[in-house]
């Protein structure tokens, strides 16, 4: 059934995600980035993930499947906003839910939906612009 195999895969992906202290928003955000991508490489992954998410409305259980998933990955990006708070760099009002927004949909958008590589310099961009535009947010 999917739903075993959307659990066993949520189950290993999200602690792939880095989670060590890099010294600076920039760096943590690149370090998973990294991850990110290594994992929607796979050419199964990039398969069945436009698909799953599309069915997540019409498959509760597809739902339930990838929620662990998803909330570790949500406390991943949680620690990289604290991180990034206690050294100044961002503002505490930030919203770790956009911030995981603006980390991996642009990412996602690359690879899965229109399936074009990407390298590590377009990464490093990816990441260097994602922490100007939580700055940007968090300051207000």
């Amino acid at each position: 059934m999917a739903s075993d195999l959307v659990k066993q895969i949520a189950a290993v992906a999200p602690a792939q995600l880095a989670g060590n202290d890099r010294g600076s928003l920039e760096a943590d955000l690149h370090a998973m980035l990294l991850v990110g991508a290594r994992m929607m490489r796979d050419p199964l992954v990039r398969r069945i993930m436009p698909d799953l998410y599309a069915a997540l409305h019409r498959e509760p259980a597809l739902a339930a499947a990838l929620r662990p998933g998803e909330a570790v990955r949500g406390e991943k990006v949680r620690m990289v906003i604290d991180r990034a708070v206690a050294r100044g760099e961002l503002a505490a009002e930030i919203d770790p839910r956009q911030a995981a927004n603006l980390l991996i949909g642009p990412l996602y958008w690359q690879l899965v939906v229109l399936g074009h590589r990407t390298d590590r310099a377009q990464i490093r961009s990816l990441a260097r612009a994602t922490a100007a535009a939580l700055k940007s947010v968090s300051v207000a």
